[in-house]
Order: structure tokens, then sequence, then C-alpha cells
């Protein structure tokens, strides 16, 4: 299928020749350079007139009449010669081509043109095409053309009699994209076109990084050698330093690949050119120069993570890195890991308090400061603390109230020494206890709404002092209006004070000793009571006795 329109490709892609030639050919990427290096020059600019005008498709014969300067045969696409409505020249504008150069006005002896030069206006990345050189001494050379758009020329004091464009060794094709304008023959060939230098198309560097033996370009020079041949750069973007030139023979002979070490800086320039020159220590000098671009090389941080945790306990953050190891970090509380060699880059936690953690500066192999994301919150909960309060000296069996302040989060779970286990939802927590003997009373776990482990400090201490027994002994079988009973209780020890009474009957001597005597009533029960107190500590007894039916005196 043919196609008839071109289209533009930019890559990058070093002018290399593929073969050897017994001819001593120079190349250019400059038009300037080239015009420079002649007497004459004549360019086909494929206009209007003597071309028709507007979009034209021609025979060989009728394509190399308009101009009459140059013949031309398509080897693709038979007898396809395409004049776009742009005014530039293609084969089909995918097919190869043939330009013989052994008719023209500044032929000389029938054996072609002392150069030719041309605008790339489009070469196909996907299959660049070839540019076969035929000498006048009928040595060939292919040459790889560079991708995209450019100026692309050859001289040769052996003479230039043909150039096949398409593949390798003059091979024809009907792929790729290839049209050129401003097709220029040229006469009258210098004789101080040497040295002659060929840049590189261009270059791409790290930066905060030293790229080394970096290909810059291509020296022509048959009558000089290093050290008398050099090469330097006269400009470089801010950031670059272009150093350590070394030339190195390849063929042709005169001919050499042309390396040095590029530095660029953390804060290099992103883009730029690099000018060189070349010079065997007598003029003229060469001078070329190359794009550059500078690819950030910095590392990256992205920090993940986060947790709510209970004072004391620990968790692992995450930091996701990019670019060059090994690396270094700088966290929000200052601590700083070095030597990192792996991704992610990882860090246990044990705050105190609840904290945002970031990272503020992180670097990589380079140097070079890299940008940081991300937070991790990590959230610290206090473990609850309980304060128990209480206690003091009590008598057997009175009922007493033990406290405990408390901090966190209801609600709060607590286990006392004497095993009981209180849920309660405030502070303070209480409880009742009726100690019988001296007793400490205290927790030993404790729990909130959010974490176990908490911490008690008090207690709660009862010193109990035990009570006077208060056991009536009495006689049984009353006898209705019976006088002279006594009753009595143990002896209680000194200090003791004792407090009788009696329903239904009558007591006839002191009620303040540990015995008493009583009469009993005409009928019904006797109930007799009593208070030992003991110490501060009173104790009650009471004894009930019921009646007999007769009468009798005790």
């Amino acid at each position: 299928m043919r196609r008839f329109a071109g289209f533009l490709a930019v890559v990058t892609l070093a002018l290399v020749a593929l073969e050897a030639s017994a001819a001593t050919p120079a190349f250019y990427t400059s038009r300037p350079a080239f015009l420079a290096a002649f007497s004459t020059t004549i360019t086909d600019g494929y206009g209007s007139p003597p071309y028709p005008a507007g979009f034209g498709v021609y025979t060989n014969a009728a394509m190399s009449a308009f101009f009459n300067e140059t013949d031309y045969v398509t080897t693709g696409f038979a007898n396809l010669n395409i004049i776009q409505s742009s005014g530039n020249y293609c084969a089909g504008c995918n097919g190869s081509f043939r330009l013989d150069f052994t008719t023209t006005s500044l032929t000389i002896s029938a054996n072609g043109v002392q150069g030719v030069g041309l605008d790339i206006i489009s070469n196909d990345a996907g299959l660049p095409y070839v540019a076969f050189i035929t000498y006048g001494d009928n040595t060939t050379q292919d040459y790889s053309l560079p991708a995209g758009a450019s100026f692309w020329g050859v001289s040769a004091p052996e003479l230039i009699r043909s150039i096949h464009f398409g593949l390798a060794g003059g091979g024809a094709t009907l792929s790729g994209s290839f049209v050129i304008d401003n097709l220029t023959i040229a006469g009258g060939l210098a004789a101080t076109v040497r040295p002659t230098i060929t840049p590189a198309l261009s270059l791409s560097v790290p930066r905060g990084a030293t790229t080394t033996n970096a290909f810059i370009a291509t020296v022509f020079d048959p009558d000089s050698t290093p050290p008398a041949l050099q090469v330097s750069a006269t400009g470089a973007p801010a950031g670059i330093i272009v150093a350590n030139f070394v030339l190195t023979p390849t063929t042709p002979a005169g001919t050499y690949n042309v390396t040095a070490d590029i530095i660029a800086t953390c804060d290099a320039a992103p883009s730029g050119t690099v000018s060189l020159q070349a010079t065997d220590g007598t003029p003229p000098v060469a001078t070329g120069s190359f794009p550059i671009t500078t690819m950030a090389n910095a590392a990256d941080a992205t920090l993940t993570g986060g947790a709510t945790l209970c004072a004391g306990e620990n968790t692992t953050l995450s930091v996701a890195l990019t670019g060059t190891g090994p690396w270094s970090l700088t966290w929000s509380d200052g601590f700083v890991q070095s030597g990192i060699t792996t991704s992610p880059a990882t860090r246990v936690v044990s705050p105190a308090v609840t904290t945002t953690y970031t990272i503020t500066a992180v670097s990589g192999a380079n140097g070079c400061a890299g940008s940081a994301a991300g937070s991790a919150l990590v959230t610290v909960n206090p473990r609850p603390t309980a304060t128990v309060t209480g206690g003091g000296t009590v008598c057997a069996g009175t009922v007493s109230t033990v406290s405990a302040a408390l901090t966190g989060t209801a609600p709060w779970t607590l286990t006392w020494n004497d095993g009981l286990v209180q849920v309660v939802n405030t502070s303070p927590a209480t409880r009742e206890v009726s100690p019988t003997f001296n007793t400490t009373f205290s927790v030993v776990t404790l729990a909130d709404g959010n974490c176990a482990g908490g911490t008690s400090t008090g207690s709660a201490a009862f010193v109990v002092k035990p009570l006077a027994s208060a056991v009536i002994t009495a006689p049984g079988g009353l006898c209705a209006s019976g006088t002279g009973y006594t009753a009595s209780v143990p002896d209680g020890g000194p200090g003791v004070t004792y407090a009788w009474g009696i329903t239904g009957g009558t007591i006839t001597s002191a009620t303040n000793a540990q015995t008493v005597t009583f009469n009993a009533p005409a009928s019904g029960t006797v109930v007799l009571t009593v208070t030992v107190t003991r110490d501060g500590c009173p104790n009650a007894g009471t004894k009930t006795e019921r009646l007999t039916t007769s009468t009798s005196t005790r």
C-alpha cells in the first residue's frame, strides 16, 4: 500500500558509519559548516519553478529533468517521485530511492561531486534509512541517518558518485517514512576542512552522578593524531561538567570516537546544549554541539502506617523508597535512619504520647535530596490507674466503704485481692466490706475501655476489734409469777459494760452487772436482752423463755 504523506518522528540516534571505506569522507550535521567547506554550491529547494505548483507525482525521467542537476531513480516503488504541497521530496514517502551525481554541472570527470547535503524532514524511527554512498573511486559506505528532522551532509576528495537512501548495502524498501528538502551539491572543496567533528545527536544523563565514558562525538582528521588532535567542551548547561576526553581510533583511518565523563550536579539544568571543538593545533577549529538532558535521580519516600496503642506498646511504620540506595531518612522526631539498602524501610516506634510521624528529608546513593510524602498517626492511650483509700479500726462485723479513684476511659474492670471482680462506669469505684478480722483490701488487676495492664496504688487496711460475748444464760421452765431467777453472760473482762433489759418480767437487781436477778410475770413469756460493750464495740444478746402454769419462787 502506497503512503504519500510523510510524518515526523524524533528519536535519538548517533550518526554511525556501518562500513569502512577507502575514501576519506567528512560528515556534517550543520548546513552552515557544510556550505563553508565549499566554494560552489547548488541547492534544489523543490519549489515552483521549476517544479509545478502543488502536489505532484512524477516518473524518474520527469523528476530528473525539472532541476536537471541530479538523476532520480526510485528503487522501492517504480517511477514514483513525489513533490509534496509543502515543497518536499519523497519516493512514495515510504520507499527507497537513489540520487546520481555523475551528470551535474559540478560533476568532475563524470565521477561525481565533491559534496552532497540535504535537510532530512522525516526519517521514521521504526525503520530509519541508511545512506549507501558510492564514491568516485568505486568504494562504498553505509551510513546510518539520524531519525527525525536534521541536516546531513558528506564530502569526499574522491568524489561522491551516488547515494541510495533505503536499507543497508543499497537495499530497496517500501517501509518507513523518509522525506528530504534542499538537496545541495557542492564543488570547490576547501583544503582546510580538517579536522571535522560530528557530535552525538543527544545525550541524557542522571543528576547527582558521573556518567563515565559517554560517547559524545566522532572526529575525523587524517593528518593528526592525539595528543595534537584534541577535543574540548566550550560550553555546557549549568551544573554540567564535561571532562576526561578520550579519543579512540576507529575506521576509516583518521576517525576517532570521542568519549568523556559527564558530571551532573543534583541541581543541574534539566536541558541545554554542550558545545564542542576539535583542533589539531592549526586552524581551522572544528565546532559542533549536541543537546543534553538531565534526569531526576533523587530518592523519594512515602510513609504509611499508624495505629492506636496503649502506653508502652509499639507499632511498625513503613516507608516505600524509589531511586537508588543506600538511602538516608530523617524523621520528624529527629531520628535519622541511614544505610538503608532495601525498600520499604521500616521503623518500630513506641511513643509515650500521641504522635504524628513524617519524613523531613530523604536522600539516595547520589546524595541528592528527594521528596517525602505521607504521614503516620500513632495514637497512644494511657493505661488506667486506681488509687485505693479506706480502712481503719472497726468493730467486728461493722460495714465500711472502700473507694478506688480511677483514671482512664469507662468502663473499668477491677479485680480485688479477695477475688471480687467489679465493673464500673464511674469513678470512684466503691464497695462495702464487713471484715471480722484484720484485713487489707487492694486492687490487683485493672483495665479500662482502651487498655489492660493498669496500675494500682494504695490500700484499705482494717484493724478489727473483736466483740465480747453476749450469749445469755438463764433458767428454762419459768413458773408464772416466779421470783428470784438469775441470768448472766460470760465475763467480758476489764472495762466491759453491761446493759440489761426485760420484757414480760421485772429485773430486781442492778442492770449493769454481768448477772441480774428477775421475776417472771403471771403469764406469757419473758424476753431478756443485754448489750455487752468492750472497747467501744457493743454486742447485743437476746433470750426468750416461756412460763409454766405453776407458781414458784427461786
